[in-house]
C-alpha cells in the first residue's frame, strides 16, 4: 500500500512537470506522509483509549455507589433490638 502511494505521488509530480522521470525519485520522498499517518494514529489511538478509561472509570464509580446504597438500605430495614 506504501508503495502504492509512493507511486502516485511520483506520478502526479511527473504529471505536473516536477520531475523527468516518475522513477527517479526514491521512496523516502513519501517519508513526511508515514511520518503524518503515523502521527494520527498515535492521536487516535491515545483518544479511545482514553474515552475506554473514562467509560470504565464511571461504570465503576456508578456501580461502586450502587453498592453502598444496598447496605444502607438493609440496615434500615433490619430489625431493631430496642423493642
Amino acid at each position: 500500500m506504501i508503495f502504492q502511494f509512493a507511486s502516485l505521488g511520483m506520478i502526479t509530480l511527473h504529471a505536473f512537470g516536477l520531475l523527468p522521470n516518475p522513477i527517479t525519485v526514491p521512496l523516502p520522498f513519501q517519508l513526511p506522509v508515514v511520518l503524518l499517518h503515523v502521527l494520527v494514529a498515535f492521536i487516535q489511538a491515545f483518544v479511545f483509549s482514553s474515552l475506554t478509561a473514562v467509560y470504565i472509570s464511571l461504570f465503576v464509580a456508578h456501580h461502586e455507589e450502587g453498592n453502598e446504597g444496598h447496605g444502607t438500605v438493609e440496615a434500615a430495614h433490619a430489625p431493631s433490638s430496642h423493642g
